[in-house]
């Protein structure tokens, strides 16, 4: 008798993209684990949902469970060229463009093409982008009978889409981390670049890891969202051993 294995995919931004130094202790691999699935991860940093939500319909029949995380729907979709270093970078925000700027070198054509950015993120229509937005999330959840949506920022979802979620905008994944950095006195702008890479993944300590990797498991068993155990989460390393 052939022993099927069933097949996990997730999808997102930074917060789906696996660390592979960190790959065995990743929420995502625990998860696989729990589930007894094989995964693969579509996660891209700084990546669009427009970008994850294109992933998802490439993919998404090769796959019996998926768990989708919704980004910011006002990231710019198209990825900018650098030269310099022969890449294609997404550039979510305006505090992106800065970072691009100060980190990389740029030609004069690359920085005048990255300060339109400036104007982009200045005019969007959030209305347009958050139903535009809601309107993928939709679809997908027609597509396949088994799709888990959690949501990044509080801005992830619209009004009506948090409402029918039965979640807390409070337990974003961006709280999570900055639930993080407030177990050693630090606020939210103590910053992600201060993560260190050895340690954390997908932006959380491994305590958080483990803890999100059972709530997707226990909403995928059993269709509830159990945060019981949330203000309980300690870090049990010195500051040190998660940031830099």
């Amino acid at each position: 008798m052939l022993n099927i294995i069933m097949k996990l995919a997730i999808y997102g931004d930074s917060f789906a993209e696996i660390n592979p130094p960190r790959i065995e202790h990743s929420w995502q691999q625990l998860l696989a684990n729990k589930l007894n699935c094989s995964m693969n991860c579509y996660g891209l940093n700084s990546s669009s949902i427009f970008y994850s939500y294109r992933k998802f319909l490439e993919t998404y029949s090769n796959y019996d469970i998926i768990v989708f995380l919704v980004t910011e729907p006002n990231r710019y979709a198209k990825t900018f060229h650098i030269s310099s270093t022969n890449e294609n970078i997404f550039v979510s925000n305006v505090f992106a463009i800065d970072y691009v700027k100060k980190n990389f070198k740029l030609t004069w054509e690359e920085n005048k093409h990255l300060d339109k950015f400036y104007n982009y993120f200045d005019i969007m229509d959030e209305e347009y982008h958050n139903e535009a937005s809601d309107c993928m999330l939709h679809r997908m959840d027609s597509l396949h009978s088994k799709i888990i949506f959690y949501p990044c920022f509080s801005n992830s979802y619209n009004a009506a889409r948090w409402q029918s979620s039965g979640l807390d905008p409070k337990f974003s994944l961006y709280n999570f981390v900055i639930s993080g950095w407030k177990a050693f006195g630090y606020d939210e702008h103590f910053g992600v670049h201060r993560e260190n890479p050895e340690t954390t993944n997908s932006h959380l300590t491994p305590e958080h890891n483990i803890f999100l990797s059972e709530l997707l498991y226990q909403k995928i068993q059993s269709n509830v969202w159990n945060f019981t155990n949330f203000d309980s989460i300690k870090l049990n390393k010195p500051f040190n051993y998660y940031y830099l």
